[in-house]
């Protein structure tokens, strides 16, 4: 499998152990949502794998700040690079994930 075509999310960044409320904006959106997401981003553009985590959820996630954006903000990047958003499969008889 290809670097660019990979079907999981980095599982090694800085996000990881911290609170999901500061990665998925509630609604409505409050103050403390707010303040959550900016610490969620700054924690982003310092971590090492954003990178990755961007290019994952230009492909894979709706929702969610991913690689220090919002989900507006992946839609205009996806638009501009061509990328289309695919669905992962699950199949839990086999264990396999197909892309579709």
């Amino acid at each position: 499998m290809d670097e660019a075509d990979k079907v999981e999310a980095p599982r090694n960044g800085a996000c990881i152990g911290k609170p999901v409320d500061w990665f998925y904006p509630s609604a409505p959106r409050t103050r403390r949502s707010i303040i959550n997401n900016r610490a969620a981003i700054k924690l982003c553009n310092e971590c090492d794998v954003s990178n990755d985590c961007l290019n994952y959820a230009l492909k894979f996630e709706l929702h969610g700040i991913w690689g220090a954006t919002m989900p507006k903000e992946r839609e205009e990047i996806s638009r501009t690079r061509g990328i289309a958003l695919l669905h992962r499969v699950y199949d839990a008889s086999t264990g396999e994930v197909t892309i579709r």
